[in-house]
């Protein structure tokens, strides 16, 4: 899923408050996934294997789903190390 990723490059924009001297700047890069992943059902599938190997209630529970990331590369790479510490 995580090489799945594809990156897309930021688009260079000219700063509205910058000097004509300046350089255009670069955007952030987005991530989109590449092929036919579907996010949703992966995440399904992430929530029913940790509901039956850690519990709702548990305190590794709750350490587990504060970690994400706000963008897709961040968030797939927090949740892959949780499997992995879950295995």
């Amino acid at each position: 899923m995580y090489k799945a990723i594809q990156v897309i490059p930021g688009e260079y924009y000219q700063p509205i408050y910058a000097s004509f001297i300046e350089p255009p700047r670069q955007g952030p890069e987005r991530y989109v996934l590449d092929g036919d992943y579907d996010l949703e059902k992966w995440q399904t599938n992430y929530k029913l294997l940790l509901d039956q190997v850690i519990p709702l209630t548990s305190s590794q529970r709750t350490l587990i789903e504060e970690s994400s990331g706000w963008d897709l590369k961040t968030y797939l790479k927090a949740h892959l190390s949780n499997l992995k510490a879950v295995k």
